[in-house]
């Protein structure tokens, strides 16, 4: 059964009047219990759910961590950021590679060439669960447990005054916010990496929201907007990474000439750009999520 998260979602009537120290360490109490339970989950029944879980679980950890710096610079921040990275790098890259096998493994019917390829990620996603399962247990919250425990002294002793506090939260929101309308504002379709630049900055903003969704009175469809409106650019991201490593796979191997991939990935290349064309003529939904813009959603 998986753990749900609530403390975020329970809303505060006068968020302006509220000790904002105290409801950040309920923040990080709640995530903290979000991720030692998902750790355990790894342990106890390990499982690609398991495993996906507690990536998603990290990143939100993360998230905080950098919101709660930005609030309260504090010497606890890099320890933790780095402590959270290292535990993550692995399970990204087994994510990415299920992703590629999940759309290979559709593609291949119209493309036998990409059998090829498609068995080299089964074998690369082996791997790497062997290599997590075989890391699993000594996979453990101990050593950060200790950086938490001081983060939420300092958290204590440095969030006081309400109003200011409230102040500084709303000026970090709104300078985020206008920071992504910049990233948006240079993307060109053709170059997808303007496009993942956005992707990177808008996932910060998102998860924030997500944080601060009981305190600022935020709908669950807004909340949902956000996370599709990650999906259209994760989608866009995937084909490219897609293109890039088949192009890779299909130089260094030499069973299938060359030439075979080349409607392989014209039909990938298409597909992104067909996925570009829905983003942009959906990308002004970004101006739905500047809270402060008149009222709060």
């Amino acid at each position: 059964m998986a753990f749900k998260r609530e403390i975020c979602k329970k809303i505060v009537s006068e968020p302006e009047k509220i000790n904002l120290g105290s409801h950040f360490i309920s923040l990080i109490n709640e995530m903290w219990h979000y991720y030692t339970y998902q750790i355990n989950e790894c342990h106890e029944h390990f499982s690609e759910e398991a495993v996906h879980d507690l990536r998603v679980c990290i990143r939100r950890f993360l998230s905080l961590n950098s919101l709660i710096n930005q609030i309260t610079p504090n010497q606890y921040f890099n320890d933790i950021k780095s402590f959270l990275k290292n535990q993550i790098k692995n399970l990204s890259r087994l994510r990415d590679a299920q992703v590629q096998i999940l759309i290979v493994k559709e593609l291949r019917l119209n493309f036998p060439e990409l059998n090829l390829y498609y068995y080299d990620l089964l074998r690369k996603e082996e791997k790497l669960v062997n290599r997590i399962r075989e890391n699993i247990d000594i996979l453990s919250s101990d050593e950060l447990e200790g950086n938490i425990f001081f983060l939420k002294l300092h958290i204590n002793r440095f969030l006081q005054s309400e109003k200011q506090n409230f102040d500084s939260l709303k000026e970090i929101i709104k300078n985020q916010f206008e920071s992504i309308l910049k990233i948006k504002d240079n993307i060109v379709p053709e170059n997808p990496n303007t496009i993942h630049r956005l992707r990177l900055a808008f996932k910060e903003y998102r998860y924030i929201l997500e944080h601060l969704q009981g305190l600022f009175n935020l709908s669950d469809k807004l909340i949902a907007n956000l996370r599709k409106y990650q999906t259209y650019m994760g989608n866009i991201q995937d084909y490219q990474v897609l293109y890039i490593d088949i192009s890779k796979f299909a130089k260094k191997q030499g069973e299938i000439p060359l030439k075979a991939f080349e409607s392989i990935l014209l039909f990938i290349d298409e597909k992104k750009v067909g996925l570009i064309n829905e983003f942009m003529n959906n990308s002004d939904m970004i101006y739905e999520f500047n809270i402060f813009n008149g009222r709060l959603h």
